[in-house]
């Protein structure tokens, strides 16, 4: 896979990862609220002045216990939920690192191919200045002896 579907599976994950963080903490909510309904149905259960409003008041404290249960089991399979992805995220990481690293070093070689290449090409250059100037010397020896030459056919003449 390329680094930019790695980095979308990534994303992913981590708003994955904060929905659950979002449904672990209204599942908290739930825990509290069902707390805060057990203590009261227990306080009301132990100053009610009858029997049967507190049994009435201690079955509904029972039935808020259970509702808590059920959050805190809720809370639970949330947690563990956000455990497997959060796993699958640094796996997830693991792999993006690994593309990044293969892409750099990808670019790396390019950029060490395309350095030789330059040096190449500028030996060749310098190669081929080189052997001009030769040739200009050459040339410019030559025609230095054509008018040398030249010069004395000149002054052979006019003697």
């Amino acid at each position: 896979m390329s680094v930019d579907q790695y980095r979308r599976q990534v994303a992913q994950r981590e708003k994955t990862i904060a929905g659950l963080q979002k449904q672990r903490s209204n599942a908290f909510e739930k825990v509290a609220k069902a707390r805060k309904k057990v203590l009261d149905a227990s306080t009301a259960a132990s100053r009610a002045s009858s029997l049967s409003i507190a049994s009435m008041k201690l079955n509904e404290a029972q039935r808020y216990n259970d509702e808590e249960a059920r959050a805190m089991r809720e809370v639970s399979d949330i947690e563990q939920k956000i455990t497997a992805e959060s796993t699958r995220l640094n796996q997830d990481n693991q792999r993006l690192q690994q593309a990044l690293d293969s892409e750099r070093r990808k670019q790396e070689q390019a950029q060490k191919k395309h350095l030789e290449e330059q040096k190449k090409l500028q030996s060749a250059q310098k190669r081929s200045q080189r052997e001009h100037e030769r040739t200009m010397r050459s040339l410019n020896a030559g025609f230095a002896r054509h008018e040398r030459l030249h010069a004395e056919t000149a002054f052979k003449l006019e003697r």
